[in-house]
């Protein structure tokens, strides 16, 4: 009887705590109006989607949590994935140097990298083809020396009466003659890599005994393809010289990308402030990666950059949305979902935003901005301990 009334106890006892229970369960409606009235500092923003909560903030409090900010900056484009690219000069500031005539390098001055100015010596070349043009002008300048006499003196002959006017003309063929020779020659040496100091001093000083290579414009050395004891054909090319200005980049980029580029568009090198406009998107595969190659041209920053340097590019797209540029420090997650704080006096405010692109130090969102908005960008972890900390009051 005893085990029955003890039974009978506890069944009794088990109801009543499962009523009590069903008493004092709260509310949800109830209690989120609870706490919409007791914390009046964290409110729901039903005018914007984008703006989940808002806070009171003393500038004291702020100081505290090294909270700082800036302006929003709004763009209409975004940088996209990077792609391999390399730094070029445009054809017409590169030259090639070639050796004019067939002969052996025997000192080579400069070398791959050198900065140049145009007529500084490159190289000298022996060759025996130039011995054989100054003895050839040698010999004409002679040849024409005296033809140059003898039309003086028949001149002054024919004005006296002495000569006749047929011998006159003789003279005066063959100092025409003469002289088509001389300039020919001298031209030949020009071509050559003479200047006329040079050549006039072969009659004095007699024959160089090397050819010299001087550079045609001031530059940088970006190819060398000789070196000392190398011989030479003619016309063969023996250094590449380009002026560092006017400066271009080749891009390989995915054909999958290339309907979303056209002319006009940025593009920006990883790691530095360089910018550069989209001039011509390829039509063709290009064999190394099967891909097209993008040229566009430097218009800002491109001191630093070098010809040939291989470099990252990341070519700008336009939004589809409405987009602000932003510090990666002014971003913040929660339960995978991306936050910003916007500052105002005495109060912050909490937005969700989407990020539309992402660089290294930089990221573009979407969000309901107005254009004189200032975001935290440093103190953000304090900020949402303490929006996170309300949530929990």
């Amino acid at each position: 009887m005893i085990n029955c009334m003890n039974k009978k106890n506890s069944t009794l006892f088990l109801l009543g705590y499962f009523a009590l229970c069903l008493l004092v369960q709260p509310n949800p409606t109830s209690a989120q109006a609870q706490i919409e009235t007791q914390t009046p500092t964290q409110t729901r923003t039903q005018a914007s989607a984008e703006v989940v909560a808002e806070f009171e903030l003393s500038p004291d409090s702020a100081r505290v949590l090294g909270v700082r900010s800036q302006k929003m900056l709004r763009v209409d484009q975004s940088a996209g994935a990077y792609h391999p690219g390399r730094v070029q000069i445009s054809n017409e500031n590169r030259q090639v140097v070639t050796i004019p005539l067939a002969g052996l390098v025997t000192r080579l001055v400069v070398h791959a990298g050198d900065m140049v100015a145009q007529g500084d010596l490159l190289a000298e070349i022996a060759s025996p083809e130039f011995l054989e043009l100054q003895q050839q002008y040698i010999a004409v300048k002679g040849a024409y020396d005296i033809a140059a006499a003898n039309l003086a003196r028949d001149q002054a002959l024919f004005e006296d009466g002495v000569i006749s006017q047929r011998r006159m003309r003789e003279t005066t063929t063959a100092y025409e003659l003469g002289s088509a020779r001389y300039n020919q020659a001298v031209q030949t040496l020009l071509i050559n890599g003479l200047n006329q100091s040079q050549i006039s001093a072969i009659s004095e000083n007699g024959l160089r005994r090397t050819l010299a290579i001087h550079a045609p414009i001031d530059g940088v050395v970006t190819g060398q393809e000789t070196k000392v004891g190398e011989y030479h054909e003619a016309a063969q090319a023996l250094l590449h010289i380009s002026k560092n200005e006017d400066q271009q980049l080749t891009i390989h980029a995915p054909i999958a990308i290339c309907e979303q580029i056209a002319g006009g568009q940025k593009a920006y090198i990883r790691g530095t402030d360089v910018v550069a406009e989209i001039m011509v998107v390829g039509c063709v595969v290009h064999d190394e990666d099967q891909g097209v190659l993008i040229r566009a041209q430097i218009i800002e920053g491109g001191q630093s950059l070098r010809p040939g340097q291989l470099v990252e590019v990341s070519i700008a797209q336009s939004l589809a949305a409405q987009g602000w540029q932003v510090p990666r420090s002014a971003l913040v997650r929660s339960q995978g979902q991306v936050f910003a704080f916007e500052v105002t006096p005495g109060k912050v405010k909490v937005h969700r935003v989407q990020v539309l692109s992402e660089e290294p130090s930089k990221l573009v969102v979407a969000g309901n901005w107005g254009q004189d908005s200032a975001i935290a960008i440093s103190g953000t972890a304090g900020l949402k301990s303490v929006w996170l900390s309300l949530g929990d009051d």
